[in-house]
């Protein structure tokens, strides 16, 4: 079975602007484009794809209308960023669209999702479902994605270099990934701020999915009067959210005369070695 890449831009894209701030060429910042550009040479070489495609945030948030304490805290904190901070993100985010609008399709790649109000998780998960004929490697850090893992779907965490199966997942976890979703949906997540249980993880969400959890304990007794926690968080944690485009996959037309000319475009000499050329070269094995 071919084996195909999806990237969580978003997070790598966060992860390039902290490793790399400061890089810049013509006046503008370019840090951010660079260490994207990099990681794909470096996944390519670990997982010797067929296909790449990459899913992007939107900016604007269909949960946060219909939830909005969604993710509030990350809101929060970029209220108190300072006016250098605020100016660097404002930088970063010129980069992430300079990515999705002009430098990847201008490098030759067709597929490059995103859909105004979802998120990177909702393309993502709509590419594992729209791809059978693929063996997926979801490229990211966000444990929601555990819910998408399965035979032909595994999930690489860059930073950690942590690389997960179902096997892995079932024998870390106790109780197998199709599960996830929905108790993390019982259980709540801190993280993006959805409705929370108190002493109800993921874990003891799934004993009771599977009939497993003793109807005595105060964890059954809890989930079991408040289910309507449940059915608020399942909307923004089950993937993909109701109304996600299809992402089918098409061919790329990525080379090396397209590379040279983009990597000379925004002064990535670095780049123009010939054993990086070559390595760009093997990105796609089509």
């Amino acid at each position: 079975m071919k084996r195909a890449l999806v990237v969580d831009c978003n997070y790598i894209c966060h992860v390039s602007f902290h490793a790399i701030p400061d890089m810049t060429y013509n006046n503008l910042y370019t840090g951010v484009i660079f260490g994207l550009l990099r990681r794909v040479i470096e996944l390519s070489k670990r997982f010797e794809p067929h296909n790449i495609a990459f899913a992007w945030d939107s900016k604007i948030s269909e949960r946060k209308r219909i939830y909005p304490g969604y993710k509030r805290g990350r809101v929060e904190l970029a209220e108190k960023f300072t006016e250098e901070e605020k100016f660097q993100m404002q930088q970063a985010y010129h980069q992430f669209d300079r990515l999705r609008d002009e430098i990847l399709p201008n490098l030759g790649f067709s597929n490059i999702f995103s859909q105004d109000g979802y998120e990177a998780d909702d393309m993502i998960a709509s590419v594992v479902n729209s791809n059978e004929e693929y063996t997926i490697v979801m490229i990211t850090s966000d444990k929601d994605m555990y819910q998408l893992i399965s035979d032909r779907c595994m999930f690489y965490n860059p930073t950690t270099k942590k690389l997960i199966t179902k096997a892995k997942f079932e024998d870390e976890w106790g109780f197998p990934p199709c599960l996830f979703g929905k108790a993390r949906s019982i259980s709540g997540c801190r993280t993006d701020q959805t409705l929370c249980l108190d002493g109800v993880g993921e874990k003891t969400a799934a004993k009771y999915l599977m009939g497993k959890l003793n109807k005595n304990t105060v964890a059954y007794k809890k989930i079991e009067g408040n289910k309507e926690i449940t059915e608020c968080n399942e909307y923004v944690i089950i993937l993909p959210m109701e109304g996600t485009m299809r992402c089918p996959l098409k061919k790329n037309s990525i080379s090396r005369d397209k590379f040279v000319r983009v990597c000379n475009d925004i002064g990535f000499r670095s780049l123009l070695k010939e054993a990086t050329i070559k390595k760009w070269e093997d990105v796609v094995k089509e």
